[in-house]
């Protein structure tokens, strides 16, 4: 469970029981500090590289999966990637574009 999760937690069964109002709650969550997973965080590097290390939030193995594409859409996109590499200033191609060219 994430310290943000328990320090939800903590404040939701205070509120429960105190009968605190739904009112007194939002101005709780706005006088609660930051955690450090927040975009700009000054610790937002080095969390992202402990989350690496321990396969955890978004490098989670179970978030994994291969894309299966079939040999010509390689084909296709390693033209591209050389067409690309080739002239670096020239526009791309539109997402429907390439959809309707893949399919």
């Amino acid at each position: 469970m994430t310290s943000q999760r328990k320090q939800r937690g903590r404040v939701y069964r205070l509120m429960r029981e105190r009968g605190v109002d739904g009112r007194l709650e939002d101005r709780l969550w706005d006088r609660m500090p930051a955690v450090g997973r927040e975009f700009g965080s000054p610790d937002f590097e080095r969390l992202m590289e402990e989350d690496h290390r321990l396969e955890a939030g978004v490098f989670d193995p179970a978030l994994r999966r291969e894309v299966e594409i079939t040999e010509p859409q390689r084909a296709e996109l390693r033209s591209r990637l050389a067409h690309h590499r080739a002239n670096p200033g020239e526009p791309g191609i539109t997402l429907q574009k390439l959809r309707a060219k893949l399919r």
